[in-house]
């Protein structure tokens, strides 16, 4: 095709469509003053098309990758738990807002983009963690010692198909359960069968939830401070804990609650 400047050489790479109301078109321009398109140019811009049709074909799926991610992480970010997504060799990938303010506070952080603990004890249970979830083996872990508030966070291997929907390099996902977050009372009964509970006793422990004194639970449940006194020995008992703040700690980190 000529011009007043020029011959042009044309060749459609992608037809019109409704998404794309406008052909994509590859054009090659030569002034009057230049030799003309040969038929050899024509067959190398042929035998081109194809290739540059590969580029724009990757090129679209990348942006869709990339804008999908942006939707999975702007989901997670909205989440209410506290989550943390890791490769195959432990490095954290994402953090949700959440999470990050979790981290802020209590022994768990991140450095150098790895999790660690500033407990020894608790770093080691945590390596061990994340090798048995590299594995496929998924566990729970309590951290938040030195008088720090107990949590629970669950580590969960993720398959290469659930991971390609999180994000390419996700096998590991990491909930931390926040008791400041705890619905006193919300599944107490899988906590209360878990140790074999009575009622009365659960009774007991969902109003020690709500931070009431011996006292008020005695008055508001209609029992003798003796009877309480006896649910609560019980209780430390089942739960293997020596005190009501021990008590109420592991109530609150523990991950049905």
């Amino acid at each position: 095709m000529m011009n007043g400047t020029g011959v042009v050489l044309t060749s459609v790479i992608e037809e019109a469509t409704r998404e794309q109301p406008m052909p994509l078109v590859l054009s090659f321009y030569k002034s009057l003053s230049a030799e003309s398109f040969t038929q050899q140019d024509e067959q190398l811009i042929r035998k081109l098309i194809p290739h540059f049709q590969r580029s724009l074909a990757i090129r679209r799926r990348l942006l869709e990758e990339q804008q999908m991610r942006q939707l999975r992480e702007l989901a997670l970010d909205k989440s209410k738990d506290a989550i943390i997504l890791l490769d195959v060799t432990g490095q954290v990938l994402f953090v949700n807002q959440y999470a990050e303010r979790l981290l802020q506070h209590g022994t768990l952080s991140i450095r150098n983009d790895r999790l660690t603990s500033s407990i020894s004890s608790e770093h080691r249970m945590l390596m061990a963690a994340l090798r048995n979830a590299r594995e496929g083996i998924g566990g729970v872990l309590q951290f938040g010692g030195h008088n720090q508030i107990i949590r629970m966070a669950m580590l969960s291997p993720i398959s290469p198909a659930r991971g390609e929907i999180l994000g390419v390099s996700t096998r590991i996902m990491m909930i931390i359960y926040d008791p400041d977050r705890t619905n006193p009372g919300g599944n107490l009964e899988v906590f209360a069968k878990l140790y074999q509970l009575t009622a009365a006793e659960t009774r007991i422990l969902k109003n020690l939830l709500l931070q009431q004194t011996t006292a008020e639970i005695a008055q508001v449940l209609h029992i003798s401070i003796h009877t309480l006194r006896t649910h609560l020995k019980s209780l430390f008992a089942k739960t293997n804990t020596k005190n009501q703040r021990e008590l109420v700690n592991l109530c609150r980190s523990h991950p049905f609650i």
